[in-house]
């Protein structure tokens, strides 16, 4: 009789879904984040005194959305992380993913966003400048976290074939039922010579 195929457990469910979210916005984060270290910034630099006020407006809109409300989010999954997560997920890990991303956030408050708001009122290159030489910090922080999401997909990867089922059991073929199979009897031909029977029948 066939078995029913398994199904997995809601919690393990929820553990996959925070956990390939979590993914997906670290290395979308990640990727944002230099775009807007080492593209946008430096672009501020180009456009003239009248323009900038305008054009610093629109970056600075635009970056909530974008960038901004991705990495709160991504901030919120990393703590759910410590409650719901894959196993074989190193808690170490995860701690210090989030220890990256509190830090990222206290230069941001503390450094990069109240120097950010002084260029509302008018281009300052060597405001701009020291803006693009604290960052440097961030790229490290984000850098560290994206590789360290990297290890954790390396190590959910390394435990895909040990997904949990309702049973508790895991999804691994079960070697009995070849075991039961490599044994069943042969049945041979009225006549057959026993020296012809030991050459086919399996030890």
């Amino acid at each position: 009789m066939n078995n029913p195929l398994p199904t997995l457990k809601p919690k393990s469910v929820t553990n996959a879904w925070i956990a390939h979210a979590f993914l997906a916005l670290t290395f979308y984060s990640y990727g944002t984040a230099m775009m807007d270290y080492f593209l946008v910034y430096p672009s501020r630099a180009l456009i003239g005194e009248r323009e900038f006020v305008v054009y610093h407006a629109l970056l600075e809109e635009r970056i909530v959305p974008i960038s901004v409300v991705p990495f709160a989010l991504l901030t919120v999954l990393n703590v759910l992380l410590f409650w719901f997560r894959p196993t074989g997920w190193s808690r170490q890990l995860v701690w210090a993913s989030f220890g990256c991303l509190l830090v990222d956030w206290a230069s941001s408050l503390f450094i990069q966003i109240p120097m950010n708001l002084r260029l509302n009122g008018g281009k300052d290159p060597a405001l701009i400048q020291r803006v693009m030489e604290t960052n440097w910090g961030r790229v490290f922080l984000e850098t560290t976290q994206a590789l360290l999401a990297f290890r954790l997909l390396q190590l959910n990867q390394s435990n895909g074939d040990q997904t949990p089922l309702t049973n508790g059991q895991t999804n691994q073929p079960d070697p009995s039922s070849n075991q039961a199979n490599h044994h069943q009897p042969v049945a041979f031909p009225k006549g057959t010579l026993a020296s012809e029977r030991a050459k086919v029948t399996p030890e």
